[in-house]
């Protein structure tokens, strides 16, 4: 049985959530489960609480529908309790998935968002297309994860960091992100740069 593998751009908890008029899907995850597709034998699946206009609830059923053995999360530092929120749910409901945070937060304060929120397993930190997938594949195997880069986790009590992972500059190289894990939409965003600098540098 191939591993099962569900990224989750998770629901807001403000009263009123989804005032804006977004139609763009997770960027970021399309482009994680696009790399995770090509490089492990997995099913994979996303869902964009936000771009789906969904609770907490629908969230919830939708996650334990697919049965997933690895969830992934991403969050920038304003939806990083949302995160932790719904990960705590997916645990109370499937304690055996392990659950992993991704996106900007961490990546500023990897250590800090474990230490903070012990809902995550583990954390990605930096560029999560190659971390993200060999990390799945190290969990797939039951192998050790402390040589993969770009990794937080907790061992002993402690939160524990692998190296940086190298910066990917020739965006190229990836696969095209898996649009088709996401609902039809009526635009779509194409990235020819990360970070906020431009090619000659200035920002």
């Amino acid at each position: 049985m191939s591993q099962r593998v569900l990224l989750n751009n998770p629901p807001s908890m403000r009263a009123k959530p989804y005032s804006g008029n977004r139609v763009i899907g997770s960027t970021g995850l399309a482009a994680v489960a696009g790399y995770l597709r090509s490089a492990a034998d997995c099913e994979i699946a996303i869902v964009d609480s936000r771009l789906e206009r969904l609770d907490y609830g629908r969230t919830l059923e939708r996650i334990e529908d697919f049965r997933p053995d690895v969830v992934g999360f991403t969050a920038c530092t304003e939806q990083i309790k949302d995160a932790a929120r719904m990960a705590q749910r997916v645990k109370d409901r499937l304690p055996d998935a392990v659950t992993v945070i991704g996106g900007v937060h961490v990546t500023a304060l990897p250590r800090e968002t474990l230490v903070e929120f012990p809902e995550f397993d583990l954390a990605v930190y930096g560029e999560g297309e190659v971390t993200f997938a060999e990390l799945c594949l190290a969990l797939d195997s039951g192998r050790d994860v402390s040589g993969i880069d770009g990794l937080a986790w907790r061992e002993s009590g402690q939160v524990r960091l692998t190296n940086p992972r190298a910066r990917l500059f020739d965006l190229d190289a990836l696969p095209l992100p898996a649009w088709d894990l996401l609902p039809r939409a009526p635009q779509y965003f194409v990235q020819t740069l990360r970070g906020c600098r431009s090619p000659a540098g200035s920002a």
